[in-house]
């Protein structure tokens, strides 16, 4: 039995690190329209270059999030209020972004946008929203 298990266990991470498939190239190009990004989103993966940290984090540590997107007075600009579980941490925040074409931007005291671009990925899903970024879900920074 205990075999079992573990062949299960060793299968299923070799699974999860499979390279995508060429065919998913268009996945990774930003979108070419803005897309409605008020409302709820919920955070369903985390994906990193590292294949055991996506599978630890996804897997292991239960992580799991709801983003709630308002539109604000100042064109472009909008703020957010993000909840994040890891394991059986909470952290409840918010913060403010610019969005404009497929680009997220943090913003300063006077709304305008600064940092690195957090890209909006195709993501072949109309109610999904992929990001491409090295800093998601900053403290009062980017969605």
């Amino acid at each position: 039995m205990k075999t079992l298990c573990v062949a299960v266990v060793v299968l299923s991470l070799i699974s999860v690190c499979q390279p995508a498939p060429l065919t998913c190239e268009k996945l990774l190009k930003p979108v070419d329209k803005e897309l409605e990004v008020t409302g709820t989103w919920y955070m369903i993966a985390v994906a990193t270059e590292s294949c055991l940290a996506t599978t630890i984090m996804n897997a292991l540590f239960e992580l799991s999030g709801k983003i709630h997107i308002n539109a604000t007075d100042a064109p472009k600009v909008y703020s957010l209020e993000y909840n994040i579980k890891l394991y059986q941490y909470c952290k409840t925040d918010t913060g403010d972004f610019f969005y404009e074409k497929s680009a997220m931007f943090g913003v300063d005291v006077n709304n305008a946008p600064y940092g690195d671009a957090d890209l909006v990925l195709q993501s072949g899903c109309p109610d999904c929203m992929v990001l491409l970024g090295d800093s998601s879900l900053e403290h009062n920074n980017t969605l």
